[in-house]
């Protein structure tokens, strides 16, 4: 859930639980219509909240009288909660109304197509990834609808505006020893390299099961398994790391699923090399090379792993600290670059 504050609703659901929610809906139903379709519609409602009151909704006929945005998210709450494949679903049409019907075919929708061309769809399913995850909520049908919308949104719609929001509940979930490897799985998903200091904040928890967690996370930086470094020093260390190689790390399209120590992503050397910055999903460079950054790379091929990794880094640190004593080693042959690297590290090529 996010840090904005409670509607009406959500602190009766929270104090009273589920069915004092229900009890305070039917008694408003009765004694003020108009002040609970307001209640209904409050923006800092939270899909938890209306997703337990949907079935009184629907049988009070009050569903018409929500927001556009909240009457969508009940809509993708039926499609999505229904078996089989999470992204069709049968809805049906409703002449004069924008509803989901209009993108049927043959009497079945996708949500994705949906997501494609109506903004209402992206927002009702951002509502929901973004408010309705909640530690006190049922597991089983419920957490299943929460996983569909969020892949959803991070696989398919690229929607990273919720990123910080499904790191939070990454981390609580965690805490409270829920399953998370789906959710992980639909974050990386996003394909945001950025989205990677989000984890990296939690190196400077005062809780040591989001340390534990964002290590395992990060686990393809250097020095993360070193238990004798914590707190501030573990979290510049992963910082400095990630401002230095973000341009040059690429997905591996590891998962919690299939393994149980996962590196999400790798760092490719030819790129720190080049000083290039590489597409997060192939690993290839974006844009064609000019003729010596292709004769140099040739070269750099035909190194072993660790004089690839001496130049990398040389490489890098020096594109980092002086751009035309850079152009003037890399001008140099593949040899004299080695040379040149192991003086500044102190070791040998």
């Amino acid at each position: 859930m996010t840090g904005a504050p409670l509607s009406l609703l959500d602190n009766i659901r929270v104090s009273n639980g589920p069915e004092g929610l229900r009890s305070f809906f039917s008694e408003l139903l009765h004694t003020d219509r108009i002040g609970l379709v307001e209640l209904l519609n409050d923006r800092h409602l939270c899909f938890s909240t209306l997703y337990l009151l949907k079935s009184d909704i629907k049988s009070r006929s009050l569903q018409d009288m929500l927001s556009i945005k909240y009457k969508r998210a009940l809509e993708l709450a039926d499609m999505l909660s229904k078996p089989g494949p999470a992204v069709v679903s049968s809805v049906s049409r409703r002449s004069g109304r924008r509803s989901l019907g209009e993108y049927q075919k043959n009497g079945k929708t996708t949500v994705v197509e949906a997501m494609r061309s109506d903004a209402v769809t992206v927002s009702s399913l951002s509502w929901i990834a973004e408010t309705g995850w909640d530690i006190n909520m049922p597991e089983g049908p419920y957490e299943l609808l929460m996983e569909r919308c969020t892949a959803l949104l991070l696989a398919y719609q690229r929607e990273r505006s919720i990123l910080p929001a499904i790191a939070d509940t990454i981390f609580e979930r965690h805490r409270h020893g829920r399953l998370i490897h789906n959710l992980v799985w639909a974050f990386f998903e996003a394909h945001h390299r950025e989205s990677l200091y989000l984890i990296a904040q939690r190196l400077d928890s005062p809780d040591m099961r989001d340390v534990i967690l964002a290590r395992k996370l990060l686990g393809f930086i250097p020095g993360m398994d070193d238990d004798r470094e914590d707190g501030p020093a573990l979290y510049h260390r992963a910082l400095n790391w990630l401002t230095v190689n973000m341009p040059y790390i690429c997905r591996t399209g590891e998962s919690m699923q299939m393994c149980p120590k996962p590196l999400f992503y790798t760092v490719s050397y030819e790129a720190k090399y080049l000083c290039r910055q590489v597409s997060e999903d192939s690993g290839k460079q974006p844009a064609p090379l000019n003729e010596l950054e292709a004769e140099r790379l040739e070269c750099f091929r035909n190194l072993d792993e660790p004089r690839r990794r001496l130049l990398a880094d040389a490489s890098c640190s020096l594109y980092m600290r002086d751009m035309n004593q850079w152009l003037s080693w890399f001008s140099l042959p593949i040899d004299d670059q080695l040379a040149f690297a192991s003086l500044m590290t102190g070791g040998s090529a």
